[in-house]
């Protein structure tokens, strides 16, 4: 496991990129400020896809990803049917800079919850990387006007405090509008002032990248979903409907208005496989071994973005190999499988993104909604004048699974249920 911050981004962003490339399946996770927004916005077994889409819409869009989990699992070129996990977790926070001023809300639960495994809130707060919409910008900072600088001739420097990367660009901007006969550049910390001559100053101006630079430090971590989109590797996650909707509204572009998934696009993100943890036995199995740096991950179960993304593809390496093994009928055919044949073995649940207690299982990014699969609803009454109370039927058939209740008068209701076996 390797925590990216602000302080080791740029450093390891082209190895972090080449895992992605060489990578035969990536993992993803989500760490989140809150998941709901309104106790009135449920999950219920009566959802349709649509309706349940315009309810998450609007659950998720005040908050911000905290943690983003990323695992990538290359073959390896040294051991026989073995695959290497990579994984990292990056910690995230919007920037702040000129007009772009983002808000995002907290729900007290999901900061519980993230205190009860240990989540690093100094380090999201000061090191986090920054992660700017693509396609967003502020315009240039920079005031207009000139002056003069007094002191030494042509070469002389000195340096002036800039402790964050929003001080030292403004600086750098102001000092060039400012002074025509001066040159700067970071040093750490620290902004270099030096004086030039015109002519010096001329060809520094014409391969000067400062807005580039500063424009790709701040997009930060858009890059890698950039990235992700741009190779388009297969992804899995676990329950990760939230997660595919809260980066396309963070990273992509803001969910559509309405109550009809937008499939298609959050389709051009992933190729959405989705797995279930199962406990049949196959022979040759693909073994997963973790980098040294995630070596603690062999000794305890971290509840952190990259170790859930690392259990996440870690578990569909083992269900692609049971499901290319389901027709062979003895055991003198089973053998290893090819990185190909595993992700083939894979393709009926291609796009598939699983809903938790809702009219169907779960959401096909390309192509219609499956049929459900649920049990009819049931019509409840009461007999004679006695109304009916909720709360009691909720307690009555809550002890033999999911349910939910539904009234739609004084003495009646619909009950919709999970499945068949109760």
């Amino acid at each position: 496991m390797v925590d990216i911050t602000n302080e080791n981004f740029e450093q390891l962003w082209p190895s972090i990129k080449e895992n992605i490339d060489k990578a035969v399946l990536i993992g993803i996770d989500s760490e989140f400020s809150g998941i709901r927004s309104s106790s009135k916005l449920k999950n219920s077994l009566f959802d349709s896809m649509p309706e349940r889409y315009a309810i998450q819409r609007q659950n998720i869009s005040p908050f911000t990803i905290t943690q983003f989990g990323l695992t990538a699992f290359v073959r390896s070129t040294e051991r026989v049917n073995t695959y290497v996990a990579h994984p990292y977790n990056f910690y995230l926070c919007p920037p702040s800079f000129g007009r772009l001023d983002a808000r995002f809300s907290c729900q007290a639960s999901s900061l519980q919850f993230l205190r009860r495994y240990r989540f690093d809130f100094n380090k999201d707060a000061c090191s986090s990387v920054s992660r700017w919409l693509s396609g967003t910008g502020a315009g240039d900072p920079g005031g207009s006007g000139s002056g003069t600088v007094s002191g030494s001739g042509p070469g002389s420097s000195w340096s002036v405090d800039a402790p964050d990367t929003n001080l030292c660009y403004l600086l750098q901007k102001e000092l060039r509008q400012r002074f025509r006969e001066i040159w700067t550049s970071a040093q750490g910390n620290n902004v270099l002032v030096t004086r030039v001559t015109p002519g010096t100053r001329r060809d520094l101006e014409v391969t000067d990248d400062l807005d580039e630079q500063f424009v790709s430090t701040m997009v930060g971590f858009s890059r890698v979903i950039r990235h992700l989109r741009t190779r388009r590797k297969p992804l899995v996650g676990h329950n990760c409907m939230l997660d595919l909707m809260l980066i396309h509204h963070l990273f992509i572009a803001p969910l559509p208005v309405g109550d009809q998934v937008n499939g298609a696009s959050l389709n051009k993100l992933h190729q959405g496989l989705t797995s279930h943890i199962g406990s049949t036995v196959v022979l040759h199995a693909p073994a997963v071994v973790l980098t040294d740096q995630a070596a603690r991950y062999n000794e305890e179960s971290a509840h952190e973005a990259g170790y859930d993304a690392y259990m996440a593809g870690f578990c569909c390496l083992r269900l692609a190999h049971l499901l290319a093994h389901k027709d062979v009928t003895t055991v003198d055919l089973h053998r290893p499988m090819s990185s190909r044949e595993l992700m083939s073995a894979l393709t009926p649940v291609k796009n598939h993104v699983n809903v938790i207690r809702g009219t169907v299982n779960h959401l096909s990014l390309d192509g219609p909604d499956p049929v459900s699969e649920r049990p009819r609803w049931f019509h409840l009454a009461t007999k004679g004048e006695r109304p009916l109370d909720v709360t009691e039927v909720v307690q009555l058939l809550s002890q033999y699974g999911a349910v939910d209740v539904r009234p739609f008068s004084s003495h009646q209701a619909l009950v919709a249920v999970g499945n068949f076996r109760w």
